[in-house]
């Protein structure tokens, strides 16, 4: 049998971009030990920029690869030649006039998106301050228990036992 007593869950690395450094410098060691190489490789500033501002969909396994790659190969350009062209990870919506990019999102996107952000925000809040009892937190909220579960899970929010852990 199978049993899932402890999730754990690590965002993505395109949400923890302030690891990359800590990462890549991780990985140089590592591999510049395991090829055996004598000389010290260093990454330039504009590589960096290029691979912190990249959204790895890959996750960590992709950028140990492109480290992978720059050591063996020696140079940043090839580091930065071989990073696909960097996909935003909220698509521009497209005009269904015709299918030129909008620059803007639209007003009413722009209010779904702080309404969706509030209203985790403050769920998360009352969850908390009741110990995510979600009976109480939906009669505090003045909506239904069903109503509640549906946004805990839209909204992506886990169970912190940070707040069970006495201060």
């Amino acid at each position: 049998y199978r049993l899932n007593i402890v999730n754990i869950t690590i965002p993505p690395l395109r949400e923890r971009k302030e690891e990359i450094p800590k990462l890549i410098e991780h990985f140089m060691a590592k591999y510049q030990a395991k090829l055996n190489l004598k000389r010290m490789c260093h990454l330039s500033g504009q590589a960096l920029k290029a691979l912190i501002a990249y959204n790895w969909p890959g996750n960590i396994r992709e950028l140990e690869n492109s480290i992978q790659r720059f050591l063996v190969l020696g140079n940043d350009s090839a580091l930065i030649g071989n990073l696909p062209v960097t996909i935003p990870s909220h698509p521009l919506p497209i005009s269904k006039k015709n299918t030129t990019f909008k620059i803007w999102p639209t007003l009413k996107e722009v209010n779904r998106r702080a309404v969706q952000k509030i209203e985790r925000e403050t769920i998360k809040k009352v969850l908390e301050l009741t110990c995510w009892n979600r009976k109480k937190t939906a009669q505090l909220l003045n909506i239904s228990y069903k109503t509640l579960l549906t946004k805990i899970k839209e909204c992506r929010i886990q169970e912190s036992y940070s707040a069970y852990i006495p201060q």
